[in-house]
């Protein structure tokens, strides 16, 4: 370590190059980061604009960078040019000190090569007494890619790392809070359990949310917030009150029991069986006996599935976090430059950088709102007609997009008047009037958003702010603004203020009670509707003195974008000649009188800012430092999470407050309701500045207690990778055993999410010290902490599942081949014995999620090739992956008569380019042209008489019962006639209309009979029948081979929904008109074939 006459010279050295004096509590501040009395990691607290990041940060690293350790200054990504210019400017002269920047990801292809050539670099940066900046996912990725690709040579280097680093951490409670994780998703996506149901259960929730909504304002008119939107859209809705949530779910949940939810149909169940099934959706805390009612009863159905998702977003709260603790643009919203999905959001129209959220059910329905309120745009809407236009019947859905828009003109009421080639007709009709249609919306959902984008990895390598605070080599040492995130600080770094700044919370404090910043205001209308921006605006310049500041803390300016704000803020200010605000880029951008616009920078009037309004959205209430003028005073808005710390960051922008500047505070109903209940005072009291900061430490409060369950299961994670670490680097575990032990699951069950389970259940609180931290926070038990018996389904579903998200490479494909055994089969018609190249159809589904339980009741005489079933080559970590998203659609079928029965083998387009001169040749096997039925309007190909290579006798016939099989394992829709009803009904031991004579007889709720109770054509040996309802299982296949889309009102959607069908079913498929022989694609192959 230098001398201390050494940091002298640097510290003056400093002081000349960027032209600061540095005063001596900066001084305290910086030994105290260089050399921390308690000798241990230790975060410390310097007021706001006091220079922490300019003065403390240039000095401390210049004195750490020693030559014999590598200091790394981490820093938030948003932050990270600044500091690196900020070291530049004050280190790279007189002090003639090399900034690094070397940037790390799971996008860059590592090797031992690149392991070595990051150690040369690293060890350069010592040598040369340099300071490398990073960003925390920069650290974390290094270490995850370690395992993830288990680099033996990169271990060297992480062990090196943990000796010689010696990090800064600027900003520290940002990057330790307990919402930062960084995931690396592994092994390939696969569609989420219980697809598409998925889904349109949670758009049926939603219309009932709609229908419900506007009736319940009546009875509950301050716990439910509406805005109706244009005819036909989804209106904006927020619940205030607990009372007014319970109201809503319990009519919703009665909704489904009367089979008002088209997902559900309870009507045949007995009152005994309904009433409990209410209770599972409606009650958190449901009695254990409730629950093994309904879990006895549908257990083993797909009912279960269903139960257990409308249980998660009724009883778990779901539906209430999406509706009360998350608001739209500010909570959340879409950010289309990265996914199709709804993503976290950091402020207003600010979405986090690759952060998403994990709970799948959250993910949908706030997914759904958000295109809801935005609406889609013309592209969106165009691909929606396109998709409609091509349905069979596009009247069928486009009737349910006019319903309740009773705007639309009587001309337009029918799909056929729709005319995309007209552009008069849908920038005036089309876009106006579905743009924000609420049945619009959901097919566009429904058909591209859901299908592409709703998918999950089975496992996952996580790292949080517990790796970069854990105990090493050397020190970890960080600063902020703040310490009210001292309670949730990973357990190996503390919080220690030095004795000369204890008192920075106090001073803060002691400014904003000021008696000059003791005005408030209730923005709302008298009768309870929320003001837009512009009347809020009006308000604002009528307040004396003049308001020349907003300070959006509270996230309220949501119907303008900046730009549009500051535009309205100069056409209701008479006073001002210009406005100023950041623009899309966070640039801090000049709005003139004459609509010129100019960055601050370099505009005249950065020196005459008293001739200005100034807005800074949320997002820049934290880190803005503008120089406003003595005498400025600026409006506050309050919001919900609105914490001390979020509130104390907003007002101390500016910088004189309580020395010439000065506040008023500003609030709509919900929040001045919420700081009149915590005061204790009535509507007709005065709300004072003591009562906003009393609500402000109370939200502060709660926020800490409702992010300390995850706090401790971060922790306790933390402890399970570095105790396999240090195994790892002593020997005791393989590369192989670490990286199992980092493994975790990140696809779950809706049994693992909703399902109740038993008290026996492992605790997170395995730790001690994690467990007298919860307890020091009031969380004193299992209960409190959601992770007991009875809480087990309730979900933390905001800062549990909000993370960063790398993802892996893409899946490689597998090199075609053809087998001579598979040849031999051409020529002699015979399967050979014992052979590994053909396999049984529906065991080649053993690596997707729709692996048959009983796979050796389904036939034995339709089979598949190995190359057809392989289509990708397995990578490293692709162990635990599941094929679903790589199934081959079923196209071409070569067919022989063995020992006198008809076998059918499903060969790859591949296998037929390269046989197709034997198979012309042979006397023994036919190649059939085949394609599923996936729509009404196409003709049924049962007979394998589309197209046949040679031609096959006039007597030749197929089994029906292999042909019933082959079009499941398909995925065929539509079938060809009732008797192929009845036969496949037979066939999964399900009821169907031709067991109406028989007695009475027992049946499961999705139409399974049992082995025990089946009479007439159902009875049959056991061996060859389902003991299990098979129908779980074919939906999930079915639901495969639509890649998510949905096919409820298919004829196996109804047969799968329990649904029984009629001879009326197939009239429209029997007569034969207006059907097409064959889907395009389809038509191409046997075109090519045709020629060749």
């Amino acid at each position: 370590m230098c001398s201390s006459s050494e940091f002298s010279q640097l510290a003056s050295c400093g002081q000349l190059q960027g032209n600061f004096l540095i005063c001596q509590v900066q001084v305290h501040v910086a030994n105290e980061m260089i050399s921390p009395r308690s000798e241990d990691n230790t975060a410390m607290q310097l007021n706001m604009g006091e220079g922490k990041s300019s003065v403390i940060m240039p000095i401390s690293v210049a004195k750490l960078a020693d030559g014999k350790q590598l200091v790394r200054v981490v820093v938030p990504k948003a932050l990270t040019t600044q500091m690196f210019q900020i070291l530049v400017d004050r280190l790279s002269g007189l002090t003639n000190r090399q900034i690094y920047y070397i940037p790390f990801s799971r996008s860059l292809s590592v090797g031992p090569v690149h392991v070595a050539a990051l150690q040369t670099l690293m060890s350069e940066c010592v040598r040369k007494r340099g300071i490398m900046v990073v960003q925390p996912d920069h650290v974390l990725s290094l270490k995850l890619v370690t395992v993830e690709k288990q680099l033996f040579s990169d271990k060297e280097l992480q062990n090196w790392l943990h000796s010689h680093a010696r990090d800064i951490l600027d900003e520290s409670d940002e990057i330790l809070h307990v919402r930062y994780q960084l995931v690396y998703t592994i092994g390939s996506q696969q569609p989420m359990e219980g697809f598409p149901e998925r889904w349109t259960t949670a758009q049926q929730v939603l219309a009932a949310v709609r229908k419900h909504a506007r009736p319940l304002r009546t009875s509950f008119k301050e716990g439910i917030e509406y805005e109706s939107g244009r005819p036909g859209s989804f209106p904006h809705i927020r619940i205030l009150q607990s009372d007014a949530a319970e109201a809503l779910i319990s009519q919703i949940a009665r909704d489904a029991i009367n089979g008002l939810l088209p997902n559900f149909n309870f009507q045949q169940l007995n009152s005994c069986l309904r009433d409990a099934i209410l209770s599972f959706l409606t009650e958190k805390d449901a009695p254990l006996s409730t629950s093994k009612i309904v879990e006895e009863y549908a257990q083993r159905s797909m009912l279960w599935g269903g139960l257990l998702l409308l249980c998660g977003l009724l009883a778990t709260d779901i539906l209430l976090f999406a509706f009360r603790d998350q608001r739209w643009r500010v909570d959340y919203g879409l950010a289309p430059e990265c996914t199709m999905l709804a993503v976290p959001y950091r402020a207003k129209d600010v979405p986090a950088p690759k952060a998403e959220f994990g709970h799948p059910d959250v993910v949908i329905v706030l997914t759904c709102l958000s295109y809801y309120y935005e609406g889609l745009t013309e592209e969106q809407l165009k691909i929606s007609f396109q998709l409609l236009l091509k349905q069979d019947d596009p009247s069928v859905d486009y009737n349910l997009w006019v319903r309740d828009c009773h705007s639309v003109p009587s001309s337009l009421r029918n799909s056929t008047a729709i005319n995309l080639k007209s552009s008069e007709q849908w920038t005036t009709l089309l876009v106006p009037l579905f743009s924000h249609n609420h049945a619009t919306v959901d097919f566009f959902l429904l058909r591209v958003v859901f299908p592409k984008e709703a998918k999950e990895f089975p496992s996952k390598l996580a790292c949080s702010g517990w790796d970069l605070a854990e105990k090493k080599g050397r020190l970890v040492t960080g600063f902020s603004g703040t310490n009210d995130g001292q309670y949730l600080l990973p357990l190996h770094i503390t919080q220690r203020d030095p004795d000369h700044q204890r008192g920075t919370n106090a001073k803060v404090l002691s400014y904003l009670l000021q008696p000059e910043n003791n005005y408030y205001l209730c923005t709302t209308h008298e009768n309870g509707k929320r003001r837009t921006t512009a009347e809020f605006l009006e308000i604002l310049v009528a307040q004396q003195p003049e308001i020349r500041v907003l300070l959006d803390v509270g996230a309220q300016m949501l119907d303008l974008q900046n730009h549009k704000l500051a535009e309205a803020w100069l056409a209701t200010s008479t006073y001002t000649s210009a406005a100023i605000y950041f623009n899309e880029d966070d640039e801090l951008t000049v709005l003139t009188r004459d609509s010129s616009m100019q960055l601050l920078l370099s505009s005249l009037l950065a020196q005459q800012l008293n001739q200005c309004v100034i807005y800074l959205n949320d997002a820049h209430t934290r880190g803005t430092d503008i120089k406003f003028p003595i005498g400025f005073h600026a409006a506050v808005t309050l919001g919900p999470k609105v914490t001390k710390d979020r509130l104390a960051q907003g007002c101390m922008r500016m910088r004189k407050l309580g020395h010439g500047h000065s506040l008023m505070f500003f609030a709509p109903l919900e929040i001045d309701r919420r700081i009149r209940s915590v005061a204790g005072k009535g509507p007709g009291d005065v709300i004072n500045t003591i009562d906003i900061l009393h609500w402000t430490i109370r939200e502060t409060c709660d926020d800490v207690q409702q992010r300390a369950p995850h706090w401790a299961q971060q922790g306790t994670d933390h402890q399970t990778r570095y105790n396999a670490w240090y195994k790892f680097c002593t020997g005791v575990l393989t590369p192989e055993q670490l990286s199992t032990q980092w493994l975790q699951p990140e696809a779950k069950s809706l049994v693992e999410l909703y399902a109740p389970h038993d008290a026996s259940r492992p605790t997170v609180f395995t730790v001690p010290e994690i467990r007298e931290r919860c307890i020091s926070l009031g969380i004193t038990s299992l209960r409190e902490a959601g992770m007991d018996e009875e809480q087990e389904r309730e979900i933390i579903h905001e800062v549990q599942h909000e993370r960063e998200v790398e993802r892996p490479p893409r899946a490689s494909p597998a090199k075609h081949s053809v087998s001579n055994r598979v040849s031999s089969f051409v020529k002699t018609g015979v399967i050979p014995s014992e052979s590994t190249v053909f396999h049984l159809i529906f065991t080649t589904l053993g690596h997707t999620s729709a692996a048959a339980n009983e796979s050796q009741v389904w036939t034995r005489w339709v089979l598949a090739t190995e190359d057809f079933c392989r289509t990708t080559t397995p990578s490293k970590g692709d162990a635990l992956s599941k094929m679903d998203e790589f199934l081959r659609p079923v196209q071409w079928i070569l067919s022989s008569q063995t020992a006198g029965r008809r076998v059918l083998v499903i060969l790859s387009p591949h296998e037929v380019d390269q046989l197709l001169p034997s198979i012309r040749k042979s006397e023994h096997v036919h190649l059939h042209l085949y394609t599923p039925r996936t729509a009404k309007s196409m003709k049924p190909s049962d007979n394998l008489d589309l197209y046949n290579i040679p031609a096959v006798s006039s007597d030749w016939t197929l089994p029906r019962a292999l042909m019933s099989q082959l079009n499941v394992f398909a995925g065929q829709l539509y079938l060809s006639d009732h008797a192929a009803y009845i036969r496949l009904c037979q066939i999964l031991c399900v009821y169907a209309p031709d067991l109406q004579d028989e007695e009475v007889m027992v049946i499961e709720c999705d139409g399974f009979i049992a082995p025990e109770h089946r009479r007439g054509s159902r009875s049959g040996p056991a061996q060859h029948t389902f003991r299990y309802t098979p129908l779980p299982f074919v939906k999930v296949l079915l639901g495969l081979r639509r890649k998510g889309m949905p096919f409820g009102q298919t004829h196996m959607g109804k047969i799968l929904n329990g649904r029984l069908l009629t001879e009326r079913d197939f009239e429209s498929a029997e007569t034969g008109s207006d059907v097409r022989l064959i889907p395009m694609f389809d038509f191409f192959w046997w075109l090519i074939i045709w020629v060749a």
